[in-house]
């Protein structure tokens, strides 16, 4: 499925993002405790007015599968990682074709005994070769994995800091997610992931009109 897909393409983007750090458990209460009419996301206060903290969370499970960005940056992973594979696979390929047919040629005893070692060593080499081209496209891949992280992190946290900023709600913002949450039980009408999202996808599109 193309949930799936994203959560196992990107687990570590997942993980990173986790806005609240700290376990912490919202009591499940009946119903929101402000007109959510009035403002833009619903706020939830933890105790009286004068000692009140203003709560919510999201869940990044849901903006994984929702953002837009999420998308172009699954993409630009799934193709250097196809591209960075095929390769590889065609040297690995060639690499066995030389070993069965040097193989063939020492049961037919076509080779003499110096010969068959020297062929014997650049095959070696090249096997080890074939070792560490397999880590520098692991680390390639790695590499470009955390870029993509350090983009989306900045891009959530980056909008959610305006939006705070802008309404002055929260004192506290939650992670909740299936990999990695702050919430262990939650009145959904406390939940701002769809404000976020649909926030992040109009400045997503406008700077891609902007190309």
């Amino acid at each position: 499925m193309k949930t799936n897909k994203y959560l196992s393409v990107i687990s570590l983007i997942v993980s990173v993002i986790a806005i609240g750090m700290c376990a912490f458990t919202l009591v499940k209460v009946n119903s929101c405790d402000v007109k959510t009419s009035d403002i833009p996301a619903p706020v939830i206060k933890s105790g009286s007015d004068s000692t009140s903290l203003r709560l919510a969370f999201i869940n990044t499970d849901t903006l994984m599968v929702r953002y837009k960005l999420v998308s172009e940056l699954v993409a630009e992973i799934d193709a250097q990682k196809s591209e960075l594979d095929a390769d590889f696979a065609k040297q690995r390929d060639q690499f066995q074709k030389d070993v069965d047919y040097f193989q063939e040629q020492v049961n037919k005893g076509s080779l003499s005994e110096q010969s068959a070692m020297e062929i014997y060593e650049k095959l070696m080499s090249r096997q080890e070769e074939l070792l560490i081209l397999q880590e520098e496209y692991t680390a390639r891949m790695a590499a470009l994995e955390q870029e993509q992280t350090n983009i989306l992190y900045e891009k959530v946290i980056n909008y959610l800091n305006r939006f705070n900023k802008d309404y002055r709600f929260y004192d506290f913002v939650f992670n909740h997610s299936i990999l990695n949450s702050a919430i262990l039980n939650a009145n959904t009408c406390y939940d701002i992931t769809d404000y976020i999202v649909s926030g992040l996808n109009s400045e997503y599109e406008a700077e891609n009109k902007k190309k």
